[in-house]
């Protein structure tokens, strides 16, 4: 499950815009690829996201069993760190909004 963070959020908050986790499905291709709830998705394969739309659309322009990058923002000691992890896509989406 996953929520936007708004231009106006980020700028407010001092977090960087994408898409939010709220939460990862057990088993799923986000929980294998080490996604956690917290963490800020920031791009697909070098493609900006920064709405579920972005995300969604971005996804699933890509067939099942496509390993793709995805880049996010993972707060730790006050900061957030970029980082880079591959998920290897099924067959139905995995994600909510």
């Amino acid at each position: 499950q996953m929520s936007t963070v708004t231009s106006d959020f980020a700028s407010a908050y001092g977090w960087p815009a994408g898409v939010y986790v709220n939460a990862v499905t057990e088993n799923s291709a986000a929980e294998k690829a080490g996604i956690l709830v917290g963490d800020i998705i920031t791009s697909i394969n070098g493609i900006t996201v920064q709405t579920t739309t972005d995300l969604r659309n971005e996804i699933t322009s890509y067939k099942a069993g496509t390993t793709i990058s995805i880049t996010l923002q993972r707060l730790s000691r006050g900061r957030f760190q970029e980082i880079t992890v591959k998920a290897t896509l099924t067959s139905s989406p995995e994600y909510a909004d």
